[in-house]
């Protein structure tokens, strides 16, 4: 018997399922570029390829990232490519497409909604397509967020516990507070379980959750802490919760005004959970996710790259709203697909341009300009094309004034040890992505803004004003300064030296040593915190040190 000839229609949605993959990956690769913050991720690894273990100094483990599983896969490509820039974009370019090929692969068969209700939103959204391919851990959580919804969608009566798992697993091992877009739908199966009598399901649940919980077990004996150091270094400064607010609230309302496509899916969303329109249990509970992951966005005071953050509760709504009215008649129809498709672009073309913020372009250095709204928000796309995108380069990324400024420091460094092969060269510097990278591992920053610096992101902001999301600039204690290029703590303070004392044995003292065990138990459960407030209670009468001046 011979297989039967393919129907005409079914020609026709393999020939648009394959378009939109292909046109999605051209997509990826044409607006590809590396965000200037992607580079604190970069150095790790290029540090862990050179035999560095996974480190942004080298001469300390501290969790500078908040990419865990985006950095482990980087590291192979950046092997096998020897061109960090190369290694993120084709990993980005795989992920993101494939994110897009899983759920347009369950709207094969309905094309209408392929393109007006997943394509069409997508490729209009601005926070969607600038973080796409731009060196952060975006394309992977699209990746996890697209298994996950498309599994989810199916409505089995056996719930897939060790797939959905495995799959939020891997998101919140890529970002541990995306969890949050997961955990209404994970928690409303697990109680729905627990009603119906089948138990705890812990096997599956524990063996999916396994990637998660073992980072989490690794990063506590690695570094010291469960959490990366960015967390402390961001929430932690002593800024009040309304600046945060205040940021959060710039955040949102930069979004609604100049990406309107995106504001229409978080708006979904949030009507979704609400129960304001008509779709399954399932889809309610995906859309709850996305729509608290916006509160807590908002909450943590939103952030400076305009849509970052908004990126993936938007897809997770897009994917969640079409697997969801797949199967109605009417969305079927060329009547529905006409009518999305014009909401959407009326959206983007009319009501976008009307709303949005003009006047912020800035001038920079090497006569670049920059996109600096409310809330000193950067469209970073835009920003950082000058040197650093895959097409329409204007030069070498080593051109950038930032890279110089790190070659600069790597020269220096190099003359230091050709005269003194011991010494430490220590630069106080607040530009921890290109400038670090460049300068290579034998120059050792301490960082302003406490990314990258266990010390400085314990410490407070140093007038108490968060002007910008992320950036609370410290004042750096001039006694911690000679410290970090003497390796001694004898001229700290004495409450700073015992805090930073222990701190110093679990970031550089041997693995696996009883004093480093015991200290980071003591560090995580607050034996040291009495001294840190002391010392911080008495900085005012502390020497700082100054920048020098240009």
């Amino acid at each position: 018997m011979t297989a039967p000839e393919p129907r005409s229609d079914d020609r026709f949605h393999s020939r648009v399922y394959v378009a939109v993959v292909i046109g999605f990956l051209l997509l990826s690769l044409g607006v590809a570029y590396l965000d200037e913050d992607a580079f604190i991720s970069f150095r790790v690894v290029d540090n862990f390829v050179h035999g560095y273990g996974l480190r942004w100094n080298i001469d300390e483990r501290v969790q500078v990232y908040t990419n865990p599983l985006w950095v482990l896969a980087l590291i192979p490509l950046h092997t096998v490519f020897s061109n960090i820039g190369w290694a993120s974009w084709t990993l980005s370019a795989v992920s993101s497409t494939a994110a897009v090929a899983i759920i347009a692969g369950r709207l094969r068969s309905q094309p209408m909604v392929l393109i007006g209700g997943f394509v069409a939103p997508l490729l209009c959204s601005q926070a969607f397509t600038d973080y796409t391919n731009s060196g952060l851990e975006n394309p992977f959580l699209y990746l996890f967020i697209a298994l996950f919804a498309e599994r989810v969608s199916r409505d089995e009566a056996e719930v897939p516990w060790f797939a959905l798992c495995l799959t939020a697993a891997l998101c919140a091992a890529t970002r541990l507070d995306s969890f949050l877009l997961f955990a209404p739908t994970l928690g409303w199966l697990w109680l729905r379980d627990l009603r119906r009598g089948r138990g705890l399901q812990l096997g599956p649940i524990v063996l999916g959750a396994s990637p998660l919980l073992l980072w989490l077990a690794f990063s506590l004996f690695y570094y010291g802490t469960p959490f990366p150091n960015p967390k402390y270094a961001k929430l932690n400064g002593g800024v009040p919760l309304l600046q945060y607010l205040r940021l959060g609230g710039w955040y949102l309302a930069d979004m609604a005004r100049n990406d309107v496509v995106t504001l229409l899916g978080l708006v979904a969303a949030v009507a979704g959970s609400l129960g304001l329109l008509r779709v399954p249990v399932w889809t309610r509970l995906l859309l709850f996710g996305a729509a608290l992951y916006c509160v807590y966005v908002v909450y943590v005071g939103g952030d400076f790259m305009a849509g970052r953050h908004w990126a993936s509760p938007f897809f997770l709504s897009v994917a969640a709203l079409t697997l969801a009215v797949r199967d109605r008649a009417w969305a079927r129809s060329p009547e529905a697909l006409t009518v999305g498709v014009a909401v959407i672009l009326a959206a983007r073309f009319v009501v976008q341009p009307l709303t949005e913020q003009h006047l912020v372009i800035q001038t920079r250095e090497q006569n670049r300009l920059a996109i600096v709204r409310n809330g000193g928000i950067r469209l970073q796309r835009f920003n950082c094309g000058y040197y650093e995108a895959l097409i329409g380069s204007r030069g070498p990324l080593s051109a950038h004034s930032w890279s110089v400024e790190g070659l600069d420091d790597r020269a220096a460094a190099e003359q230091l040890h050709a005269s003194d092969p011991t010494a430490r060269y220590v630069v106080v510097n607040g530009n921890s992505g290109k400038t670090a990278y460049f300068a290579g591992p034998d120059v050792l920053y301490v960082d302003l803004l406490g990314i990258a610096d266990a010390l400085m992101a314990r410490l407070p902001d140093r007038d108490g004003k968060l002007e910008m999301s992320g950036h609370l600039y410290r004042a750096v204690p001039l006694a911690y300064v000679e410290a970090r290029r003497s390796g001694s703590l004898d001229g700290l303070d004495a409450h700073l030296r015992a805090w930073y004392g222990p701190m110093q044995q679990i970031i550089s003292g041997p693995l696996f040593s009883a004093e480093r065990l015991q200290a980071i138990w003591n560090m995580n459960t607050g034996a040291y915190d009495a001294e840190l407030r002391a010392y911080i209670a008495d900085m005012p009468n502390q020497a700082m040190y100054q920048e020098p001046k240009e």
